[in-house]
């Protein structure tokens, strides 16, 4: 009878001893969570860039401006004086080694002759294109640069019913502009300075040479400033 109640008493605790055992295996506490010290940093920037990024990729610029403008040829200088220019500029390519320029050209030179009016001038409207090669990588905001192209300008005698000699009354230039200066671009802004000689190849503003001087070539330094995308 007592051995009977002592085997029931063991075969009663088996099972629950080994649900208590399972038990213990499946609330086993799960490894724990790896931390990472080092925070989050933002990728360095690229270095070397000294200029924003402009809106389109290669960069494009208008500006506008004015100087003084004066001629090449000795004959024309004995009666014009040097006098005022203006123009306005699209260039293309800021953000490159190469870019293309194309502009309006304006001047007018008052006449030191006897015999002419004092509000005689000889005024120049015309247009120009040409290529520019910076000489400094295009990352950076002042860039130094070289430019040749080609040029028509069509002048006019005004307030003036007299003979203007050597010129006639009106006429046209076509010329090789060449051209050294610098440009400044931040953010928006674009500036340029430059001083241009542009020899003529042909010309039929000047009546005929006395001195065998056929080139009615121009010079001009102008500064310019305008808005870069």
């Amino acid at each position: 009878m007592g051995f009977s109640i002592v085997v029931g008493t063991i075969l009663a605790a088996a099972p629950v001893a080994a649900q208590e055992e399972g038990d213990s295996e499946e609330a086993a506490p799960m490894s724990e969570a790896v931390t990472i010290d080092q925070p989050y940093e933002e990728p360095a920037e690229v270095a070397g860039v000294a200029r924003d990024e402009s809106l389109l990729p290669i960069g494009l610029a208008f500006s506008a401006g004015g100087g003084y403008a004066g001629f090449l040829n000795d004959e024309v200088n004995d009666v014009v004086d040097p006098g005022g220019g203006w123009e306005a500029r699209v260039l293309v390519g800021t953000d490159s080694w190469l870019g293309f320029e194309a502009a309006y050209l304006g001047t007018s030179n008052e006449f030191d002759a006897l015999g002419l009016p004092d509000d005689a001038s000889l005024v120049g409207h015309g247009a120009s294109a040409a290529l520019r090669l910076g000489l400094l990588p295009p990352v950076y905001d002042f860039q130094p640069y070289l430019l040749a192209g080609a040029s028509w300008m069509h002048y006019s005698v005004e307030n003036a019913d007299e003979d203007a000699a050597p010129l006639r009354d009106s006429g046209d230039v076509f010329s090789v502009p060449l051209a050294g200066g610098f440009s400044y671009g931040y953010d928006w802004l674009f500036a340029d300075l430059r001083v241009q000689f542009a020899p003529s190849f042909e010309e039929d503003l000047l009546r005929e040479s006395t001195n065998g001087d056929s080139d009615v070539g121009t010079w001009r330094a102008v500064a310019n400033i305008g808005f870069e995308l």
